[in-house]
Protein backbone atom coordinates (compact mmCIF):
# COMPACT_ATOMS: atom_id res chain seq x y z
CA UNK A 1 0.00 0.00 0.00
CA UNK A 2 0.94 3.68 -0.96
CA UNK A 3 0.86 6.52 2.20
CA UNK A 4 -0.70 9.72 0.84
CA UNK A 5 -1.13 13.03 2.66
CA UNK A 6 -4.83 15.15 1.98
CA UNK A 7 -4.36 18.94 2.75
CA UNK A 8 -7.33 20.57 3.90
CA UNK A 9 -7.85 24.31 4.52
CA UNK A 10 -10.26 25.83 6.63
CA UNK A 11 -11.38 22.66 8.35
CA UNK A 12 -12.41 24.39 11.58
CA UNK A 13 -12.42 27.59 10.70
CA UNK A 14 -14.83 30.37 10.11
CA UNK A 15 -17.55 28.31 11.48
CA UNK A 16 -16.98 24.74 10.49
CA UNK A 17 -16.59 22.22 12.79
CA UNK A 18 -14.99 18.94 12.54
CA UNK A 19 -13.91 16.59 14.77
CA UNK A 20 -10.89 14.64 13.97
CA UNK A 21 -12.30 11.41 14.85
CA UNK A 22 -15.46 11.91 12.21
CA UNK A 23 -12.71 13.09 9.60
CA UNK A 24 -10.80 9.78 10.56
CA UNK A 25 -14.04 7.70 10.21
CA UNK A 26 -15.24 9.45 7.12
CA UNK A 27 -12.02 8.14 5.76
CA UNK A 28 -12.05 4.89 6.83
CA UNK A 29 -15.80 4.17 5.68
CA UNK A 30 -14.48 5.24 1.95
CA UNK A 31 -12.22 2.59 2.38
CA UNK A 32 -9.35 3.90 3.83
CA UNK A 33 -6.56 2.54 5.83
CA UNK A 34 -4.08 3.17 8.39
CA UNK A 35 -6.14 6.52 8.52
CA UNK A 36 -3.91 9.18 10.72
CA UNK A 37 -4.98 13.18 11.70
CA UNK A 38 -2.21 15.69 12.37
CA UNK A 39 -3.69 17.48 15.49
CA UNK A 40 -6.56 19.59 14.31
CA UNK A 41 -5.12 20.84 11.55
CA UNK A 42 -7.59 18.79 9.03
CA UNK A 43 -4.18 17.04 7.14
CA UNK A 44 -4.98 13.67 6.67
CA UNK A 45 -2.32 10.69 6.40
CA UNK A 46 -3.45 7.36 4.94
CA UNK A 47 -2.73 4.32 2.75
CA UNK A 48 -4.71 3.55 -0.52
CA UNK A 49 -4.65 0.20 -2.29
CA UNK A 50 -4.67 1.79 -5.62
CA UNK A 51 -3.04 4.66 -7.54
CA UNK A 52 -5.30 7.55 -7.08
CA UNK A 53 -7.93 8.47 -10.20
CA UNK A 54 -8.31 11.90 -10.53
CA UNK A 55 -11.85 12.10 -8.99
CA UNK A 56 -10.15 11.38 -6.24
CA UNK A 57 -9.98 15.34 -4.81
CA UNK A 58 -13.71 15.21 -5.10
CA UNK A 59 -14.45 12.37 -3.42
CA UNK A 60 -12.28 14.35 -0.78
CA UNK A 61 -13.98 16.84 -0.82
CA UNK A 62 -17.27 15.69 -0.59
CA UNK A 63 -16.63 13.61 2.24
CA UNK A 64 -15.28 16.89 4.32
CA UNK A 65 -18.41 19.27 3.05
CA UNK A 66 -21.23 16.53 4.40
Amino acid sequence: MVRYVALFGSINVGGNRLTMADLRAAFEAEGFADVETVVASGNVIFSHTRRPTRGLEEKLTLMVDD
